[in-house]
């Protein structure tokens, strides 16, 4: 019975020595990827171009938002960008949203021009919102002339500075396609307990060191918030090139590297991806359902709809984000309590149970700190790794079965991927 225990305390000790060596990983990257990018507010510094601001058209498609719509459309007429154009796409709207924007509208103070861009029906070999943001860019006269176009979600809202430090970034980067990831609300029990692994996990697969490198192999984008210089969105033959995907983003990300269709020449246009700390707010799902199955969607798509991968990344999730961890724990309560029994034995799980904890305490408060999400959620962070883990591993299931994507009041049927040269 001894010799057990014993062995029960060194397995606890190697597994927060593992959770330490890979929390550590965690923070390197974090440093890596994301603070030693440049940030929105990071970019408020940089001066406009030489040859002054581009005029700027923003698209916004919009399924049912009535209950969003107003601060998106607030916050884009309040924006100090000097040539602003707004393009609404009201995408066969069944609730107020119109109405919504109507009255926004009307009480403007400024001078921003607003379309409005009214959708009755999407083609079946289109995606809702792309054929909604398809339609916003091309079948509106304010389009004519735009330097730069910007592609956000109706449940988006920004600072006044947002669109200005966005263009100087772009600039400033030589780049062709900017996104940014929000700020995300934390209103909801969901929202600080499971979002933190689902942000995570995304930056994981995307560290922005990787995405913004100049021959990355990771392509992304964040749909939410894309701006494009005109010329490019246009070369690589826009949504139209995508028109089928339910994830956008990524897919115009990938384009974006892929031979230009009107000439088959090498594309030469370069892409980036920044935090927005706090210039860009997003409120992504207002409940537990509709989380579930838009991360659901997500992690499909970036899997590029394999589900071994789908299981491998959940596995990963489960086993490092709430399983060892847990194990670091049992190491720090079964080591201080057995100190006058096995002195050196359970001192080492001790100490390696506590600097586990504390790397993975600096891991995540990194990520907290960057959703503007108080650390006293980290504690919640197991539950919410192994509530991340079932939705990847129903997401791999819903491919496997061939359950459709319900998605913004349409029924997507997505097949698996087949691995190349194997069998499904």
């Amino acid at each position: 019975m001894e010799i057990a225990f014993q062995s029960v305390l060194m397995a606890l000790a190697l597994a927060s020595i593992v959770v330490g060596v890979y929390y550590s990983a965690v923070i390197y990257r974090i440093v890596r990827g994301q603070l030693a990018q440049p940030t929105l507010r990071d970019a408020m510094r940089i001066s406009a171009p030489e040859t002054g601001w581009p005029s700027l058209l923003v698209v916004v498609p919009a399924h049912n938002e009535q209950a969003v719509i107003e601060s998106c459309v607030g916050s884009l007429l309040a924006s100090d960008y000097p040539e602003l154009r707004v393009v609404i796409a009201l995408d066969r709207c069944t609730d107020d949203t119109r109405g919504v924007v109507e009255r926004a509208i009307a009480h403007q103070a400024g001078d921003v021009r607003v379309d409005l861009c009214i959708i009755e029906d999407c083609p079946e070999d289109w995606a809702g919102k792309t054929h909604a943001l398809h339609c916003g860019y091309r079948n509106v006269q304010s389009a004519d002339g735009a330097g730069l176009v910007l592609f956000v979600d109706a449940d988006t809202a920004f600072e006044p500075e947002c669109l200005r430090a966005a263009a100087a970034l772009l600039h400033d980067r030589n780049i062709d396609m900017l996104s940014v990831l929000p700020t995300l609300t934390s209103t909801t029990w969901f929202e600080r307990i499971v979002q933190p692994a689902a942000g995570l996990e995304l930056v994981r697969q995307f560290p922005l060191d990787k995405v913004n490198a100049i021959n990355t192999q990771r392509h992304f984008a964040n749909g939410q918030f894309m701006l494009w210089r005109r010329s490019a969105f246009d070369a690589i033959g826009g949504h139209e090139r995508v028109k089928s995907e339910l994830l956008e983003d990524i897919a115009l990300a990938r384009a974006l590297h892929k031979p230009i269709p009107s000439t088959g020449a090498r594309s030469s246009f370069r892409a980036g991806c920044f935090m927005a700390d706090g210039l860009m707010r997003c409120q992504m799902y207002d409940s537990w359902p509709a989380f579930r199955r838009g991360w659901k969607r997500i992690y499909a798509e970036a899997a590029r709809r394999y589900p071994a991968h789908l299981r491998r990344h959940a596995r990963r999730v489960r086993v490092f984000g709430s399983v060892l961890p847990i194990a670091a724990v049992t190491a720090v309560v079964v080591g201080a309590s057995t100190l006058d029994r096995w002195p050196s034995l359970a001192q080492g799980a001790l100490v390696a149970g506590a600097v586990a904890l504390a790397l993975m305490s600096v891991a995540l408060g990194c990520v907290y700190r960057a959703q503007r999400i108080s650390v006293f959620w980290g504690p919640m962070y197991p539950c919410g790794a192994l509530l991340l883990s079932k939705i990847m591993h129903e997401s791999a299931s819903d491919l496997e079965e061939n359950r459709p994507t319900e998605w913004a009041g349409r029924s997507y049927q997505r097949s698996r991927a087949t691995p190349r040269g194997g069998n499904k």
